[in-house]
């Protein structure tokens, strides 16, 4: 990253890859509604379970988070320093 007029500029390419994490967490909410209904038509839907399956969600979600504090920490970084030419 350069500096704050350069990012603005890109701007559109952080969206595209919070976008391209977001559809990944989305390609798996349909495998564990799937497990989820199939457990309900054993009769076995519980708590557990359910937990469990929403675990399947944590890689999606910590990938999300992982970019989104990143992105926090550049633009805190060049808040700090904006007429620097390197935030971390």
């Amino acid at each position: 990253m350069n500096n704050p007029q350069e990012m603005i500029e890109k701007l559109d390419h952080l969206v595209g890859e919070f976008e391209l994490l977001l559809e990944c967490l989305a390609v798996g909410v349909p495998e564990v509604k799937e497990q989820w209904d199939a457990l309900g038509r054993m009769g076995a839907q519980r708590p557990d379970h359910a937990a469990s399956l929403l675990g399947m969600l944590v890689p999606h979600l910590t990938d999300l988070q992982r970019f989104a504090t990143n992105c926090l920490t550049q633009i805190a970084a060049m808040k700090a320093a904006p007429f620097s030419t390197k935030a971390s």
